[in-house]
């Protein structure tokens, strides 16, 4: 069984970003062998979208068992583009996009602006009067500089995701390491996709899920600053305290949790240099004594 600081080293330091597919991938095969670890087979979903024009996948990860299972455990494994606008971000609310998309819109724009101007004043000059190193220097700058054009067409990655998102993971990963063998029948994990933009994974699952009668527990942002914060609709009995869920979060799930401090049905989450690691074990001990709770 591995330790919080081991699955934070893994999930969380060498795998920062999740914007990317390629880097998405790999993170899913992360999961993948990790889940497999403690006797769970993740299965994938895929679905095209869209994003700033772009064509992308959006690929939803679930343990094999989740059709049979009482309850889903559900945390987003991606992460936001750059946030270059220090903005106010809400748990269980993608970050606010518009001034930070045109910002992340404008760095291919302005890269393709400087090597169009290498060709022009560079290249074309430096073929004309046949000076070849000049030529060969001009024509690698064009082609790193249309090669970095096409990298950043879609947005540059935020660092330093430890809250949000990937505190979520951890949390689903450390209920899953100590589910007894009798709960694991009964409660299946997702890990969507997109979370940071559409949040298109989330309705993707709740689409897959239709017609089932199991409770959606969807964690977001744990390693906030502050108390356990618990959204939802569930039993009195099962859980401390739980405060209604806002209308507009209901494709995500029946209960919502994550720490912080409730402020008009919202919840602040802050930067990684407040990161609560304490958060992440006092929130999965509690939802794994509520799921004791929970009858066949």
């Amino acid at each position: 069984m591995l330790t919080m600081k081991d699955l934070l080293f893994s999930f969380g330091i060498l795998h920062d970003k999740r914007y990317r597919e390629k880097e998405k991938r790999q993170y899913r095969h992360l999961l993948k062998v990790q889940m497999a670890s403690v006797g769970y087979t993740l299965k994938e979903k895929r679905k095209d979208s869209s994003f700033l024009g772009t064509k992308k996948s959006c690929t939803n990860l679930f343990t094999d068992n989740i059709e049979d299972a009482r309850v889903v455990v559900i945390a987003n494994y991606d992460t936001p583009m750059k946030q270059w606008l220090h903005t106010d971000r809400y748990a269980f609310y993608p970050p606010q996009q518009k001034g930070n998309v045109i910002l992340n819109l404008l760095v291919p724009c302005i890269l393709f602006l400087l090597t169009m101007t290498v060709l022009m004043f560079y290249t074309i000059p430096a073929y004309q009067a046949g000076r070849s190193m000049m030529l060969v220097g001009s024509i690698l700058i064009g082609i790193v500089g249309f090669s970095l054009v096409r990298y950043t067409r879609s947005g540059l990655a935020q660092k330093g995701n430890k809250i949000y998102n990937t505190s979520g993971v951890l949390t689903s990963l450390m209920i899953a390491q100590q589910l007894s063998e009798k709960d694991k029948n009964k409660v299946a994990f997702a890990f969507v996709d997109d979370g940071c933009q559409t949040q298109f994974g989330a309705r993707l699952l709740k689409e897959s899920l239709n017609g089932s009668s199991c409770i959606r527990v969807y964690l977001d942002s744990i390693g906030n600053k502050g108390d356990m914060v618990c959204m939802g609709h569930v039993h009195p009995d099962l859980l401390p305290e739980v405060h209604e869920r806002p209308s507009d979060l209901e494709h995500l799930g029946d209960l919502l949790v994550t720490c912080g401090q409730l402020e008009n049905d919202k919840v602040r989450v802050y930067k990684d240099d407040v990161f609560q690691m304490e958060n992440i074990e006092i929130c999965s001990k509690t939802i794994l004594s509520w799921l004791e709770k929970i009858k066949e």
